[in-house]
């Protein structure tokens, strides 16, 4: 019996069944509740809700989530993406299992505060960027474009990458592409799995409240590692717009990644969906500035294809003047980033962003979870 065969026989067999019809039609339902979610939530038009709160404000403009609206070939088109959605998450879920079951065991009894051992790494690098590379396509991103290169292992180890931060997937595109540790909210040391990988690549914690003390120092201190004892640390990615955007502009750029004076690489990070894109389910933005991540993954797998494209730009070796001043560092950094891009400066901060986001849900209590 060939492959049709056992297909037709597999299909008979679940119609002919009351518990397959059951399954076939929970299976149905999640798929069409998936869609009604997700039209629903595209179907907020956040400008206008917004305007009516007086929260419309030009410096808060590179927070608001930009997409078209939804036309009915478009929602037409997201049936058969969110008739698969089901297997899709199952295939995550499957290789969550897989991905971390694997590196647990095989970093039985190593020390996870420590960089990995030298004979640790190549199977971690190799198995980290082929496991999330099948993530990433079972998700829709089928292809990562790049553009330029970067010096290999171990020379890349002490740069300092600094990038435009759009969404959460910017994390594991890179972790694909180099494997960094990069600097993180505190927060996600504490999740599960997550807080495993992050340990792993030997990310920085950072405590990012009003008033927290000791950011500079960290970076600091991991950037004189990394050029005193080169390979021995991976390249330290940071976000030095501190917080997320919707890809229209360029944050002011906060002084941690400057301050030592380490020579940098600037890189891009874009998501270039066309408005009205039938494959990204009708323009579909992958930008997490003010949608919850829930709402993102949900309207992400309704998605055929999210292309993504990475830009290294030429390492950039400071000047004397720019190792005594961070400040004319970053600015000249933002300057050769913006000018890559195109886009305006907006001398927003991660506090604009808290402002902007508690018109959004109101105001933040304690332990209240909050957009990236």
């Amino acid at each position: 019996m060939g492959l049709r065969g056992i297909a037709v026989a597999a299909v008979g067999s679940v119609l002919h069944s009351r518990t397959g019809l059951a399954l076939l039609a929970l299976y149905l339902l999640c798929s069409l509740a998936h869609l009604a979610f997700v039209v629903q939530t595209r179907r907020k038009k956040r400008q206008e809700f917004l305007a009516d709160h007086g929260a419309n404000e030009a410096r808060w403009r590179p927070f608001v989530h930009r997409e078209p609206p939804l036309t009915p070939l478009a929602v037409l088109l997201m049936v058969p993406m969110a008739l698969l959605t089901p297997l899709r998450i199952a295939v995550m879920i499957v290789l969550y299992i897989v991905y971390f079951s694997t590196l647990r065991l095989y970093l039985l009894g190593v020390d996870m505060n420590k960089p990995l051992p030298a004979d640790k790494f190549p199977f971690v690098l190799k198995y980290t960027q082929v496991m999330i590379r099948i993530f990433l396509g079972t998700f829709g991103i089928w292809h990562i474009s790049v553009e330029g290169s970067l010096p290999p292992r171990p020379e890349i180890c002490r740069y300092t990458l600094v990038c435009n931060h759009l969404s959460y997937m910017d994390i594991l595109i890179m972790m694909t592409l180099l494997m960094p540790a990069f600097v993180a909210k505190i927060e996600l040391r504490s999740l599960p799995s997550f807080g495993f990988l992050c340990k792993m690549v030997h990310c920085l914690f950072i405590d990012r409240r009003p008033g927290a003390n000791g950011q500079a120092a960290a970076i600091a201190d991991r950037q004189r590692k990394m050029m005193s004892e080169p390979g021995k640390y991976p390249p330290l990615l940071i976000f030095p717009e501190g917080t997320t955007t919707n890809g229209t502009a360029l944050l002011e750029f906060r002084r941690g990644a400057f301050t030592t004076g380490a020579p940098v690489i600037p890189m891009l990070v874009d998501y270039p969906s066309p408005f009205g894109s039938l494959l990204t389910a009708g323009g579909f933005q992958l930008h997490w500035e003010c949608i919850t991540f829930l709402e993102s993954m949900l309207c992400g797998l309704l998605c055929f294809a999210l292309p993504v494209k990475v830009r290294f730009l030429p390492p950039h070796e400071p000047t004397p003047e720019e190792i005594a001043s961070p400040a004319l560092y970053a600015r000249n950094v933002f300057q050769i980033m913006q000018k890559a891009t195109g886009l305006k400066g907006a001398p927003l901060t991660y506090q604009d962003k808290v402002e902007y986001l508690e018109v959004i849900y109101g105001p933040f209590t304690k332990g209240a979870k909050r957009a990236d």
